[in-house]
């Protein structure tokens, strides 16, 4: 099975399914059962490992420092301090789900098979659209951008990124800037609006999709009822 040939609205269904069992469940056990089956769809479907694992290094801090903070303040207030981990185990499995759709999705598939199976109007999906392939494009700017910065030994290894968060984030607000003024240009150059829009091509659905949501399927509902309980 390779992700990118699976069809999005599949990969979107699977997504939802994660992410809403991510928040739902509250023991670590659960999270972590989430978490190996994303690791091992991860490996299975073949997606682009160094770009993933570059935005994945780009929010550690953030889950790192969300579950110390949480952590924190429930052993402060007489809680259970695992509450860190859980939060901590809840980023990961977010952003692990989110970078693996969007570095195997084409924002162009994405639209289309919108349109066909949902049947969302082509100017809703154009909307989610723009907002997918923008946040596309700002991750693979942040991973050249983190590529420059290396080879300007403005910082030796991706985990020093955080401490030039404003320097990151001048370069990415530009680059997104320039592409929606391109985009704007060239919607109204090809009459974007003017009429009702025609399907480009049809996406099958095919045993890949049946694959993947299946097997999510069962290891949520794996991950819900485990009774095996290993941390106290």
């Amino acid at each position: 099975m390779t992700l990118e040939k699976v069809n999005p609205v599949s990969k979107l269904a699977a997504s939802a399914i994660i992410v809403s069992a991510a928040t739902y469940l509250t023991r670590p056990e659960e999270l972590v059962v989430l978490t190996l089956y994303t690791l091992i769809v991860l490996l299975v479907g073949r997606a682009p490992l160094k770009p993933l694992l570059r935005g994945v290094a780009a929010v550690a801090p953030m889950a790192i420092g969300l579950g110390w903070f949480n952590a924190y303040i429930s052993a402060y207030r007489g809680g259970d301090p695992l509450i860190g981990l859980i939060v901590a185990l809840r980023v990961l499995v977010i952003v692990l789900v989110s970078a693996i759709f969007a570095l195997t999705t084409d924002p162009d598939d994405f639209a289309i098979s919108l349109t066909q199976y949902l049947r969302l109007p082509h100017q809703f999906s154009l909307i989610l659209t723009i907002a997918y392939t923008m946040m596309l494009r700002a991750l693979h700017f942040y991973s050249d951008l983190i590529t420059a910065l290396k080879s300007r030994w403005v910082i030796k290894r991706e985990l020093e990124a955080p401490l030039h968060t404003k320097r990151i984030m001048v370069g990415l607000i530009s680059e997104i800037s320039r592409w929606s003024e391109a985009l704007a240009q060239a919607m109204e150059l090809k009459g974007y609006g003017a009429g009702e829009r025609t399907q480009w091509r049809k996406l099958d659905l095919g045993k890949g999709d049946v694959l993947l949501l299946t097997m999510t399927i069962l290891a949520t509902v794996l991950a819900v009822l485990m009774p095996i309980q290993v941390l106290p």
